[in-house]
């Protein structure tokens, strides 16, 4: 059917080998990169065409956020291994929006609270102290991350040593970039979807 039509296709720089998600705002595919053959994560954010012109660029401003304030966090202190997300985006000639990011995250804290694995203490010091040094690093560039919860937070635990567990910070989406020290934002954690949110959004009970 359609699905399948639209498995293997070239995408920028990129060529889609499987779609993996899809909604009606976006698709995700494993994909890899022409020249290199890099594996990578590839999500074409849809635009609807038929949006005004000021709603259509709002989208695609939206849809870039993650990228902008992970370039700007770059430049300003450098690579940070605690942080995760997109490595590379464009603008297609119809208005779509393409973010690329790694190929394969690790499991979040929401996956291993679905799953029943627990961590280690120490494991869960370790994850505290990678999720704290990317917020720092965030700071110092003056982007505010807004959304840290467990559906954000990636652990890789191949490590033998427990307290060398690495907690990788994604969801830059909401990212807000330039407004670190701003007042907390008012927020429902109902509207979030999300069981917990950072401190720092949340302003009211």
């Amino acid at each position: 059917g359609a699905l399948a039509r639209s498995r293997r296709r070239v995408i920028g720089q990129y060529k889609t080998n499987v779609q993996i998600e899809e909604d009606q705002f976006y698709r995700l595919y494993e994909a890899e990169h022409l020249v290199s053959e890099r594996p990578v994560r590839l999500r074409l954010h849809l635009v609807d065409q038929f949006l005004p012109r000021a709603e259509r660029d709002a989208v695609a401003r939206r849809s870039l956020r993650a990228f902008r304030a992970l370039t700007e966090l770059e430049g300003k202190v450098g690579w940070v291994p605690q942080i995760v997300g997109p490595v590379d985006a464009f603008v297609q000639d119809d208005g779509h929006v393409v973010t690329i990011s790694p190929a394969d995250p690790d499991q979040t804290l929401e996956d291993l609270s679905e799953l029943g694995e627990g961590l280690d203490p120490e494991a869960r010091l370790a994850v505290i102290r990678g999720a704290a040094r990317a917020i720092q690093a965030a700071h110092a560039a003056g982007i505010a991350h807004r959304r840290l919860s467990p559906d954000v937070v990636h652990v890789d635990r191949g490590v033998t040593d427990p307290t060398k567990v690495m907690a990788r910070v994604g969801g830059w989406d909401m990212a807000r970039i330039g407004d670190a020290q701003t007042a907390a934002s008012r927020v429902s954690m109902v509207a979030e979807g999300v069981a917990f949110m950072a401190p720092e959004v949340v302003a009211d009970d």
